[in-house]
């Protein structure tokens, strides 16, 4: 659910692992060499779905019309988080982290190159 006071939100979901003092552990990915384990992201006016590619697991949004926000009121998001397979070692926990811009690890500057050794 999200409520925002525009008529557009742009959401964007990172599923991170946490080593047991609180430390991101960071992963390679194809998009990104030192980055979180998952993530989704949605633009709330293109929330719609397609009832018969929808799956329980994967929504399915059509992208082929826009159906602004009311400031204010409160309406359901479907966002699919990309699959990913990981083992997360005992003692380490996940987290979801849930923004209206891409996700950037604690400390970092805006804009800046993540490296593997970061």
């Amino acid at each position: 659910m999200v409520a925002s006071s525009t008529t557009d939100a742009d959401l964007f979901l990172s599923v991170r692992v946490l080593d047991p003092e609180g430390h991101d552990i960071r992963f390679v990915s194809a998009l990104d060499p030192a980055g979180v384990v998952a993530h989704g992201r949605l633009r709330a006016a293109h929330r719609a779905l397609d009832a018969e590619r929808t799956l329980p697991d994967r929504p399915w949004h059509p992208h082929d019309r826009r159906d602004p926000l009311t400031p204010g009121e409160t309406v359901p998001l479907d966002i699919e988080i990309w699959q990913t397979s990981v083992v997360v070692p005992a003692g380490h926990r996940l987290a979801v982290t849930v923004q209206g811009r891409d996700f950037e690890f604690p400390g970092e500057a805006p804009g800046r190159s993540r490296t593997a050794s970061t």
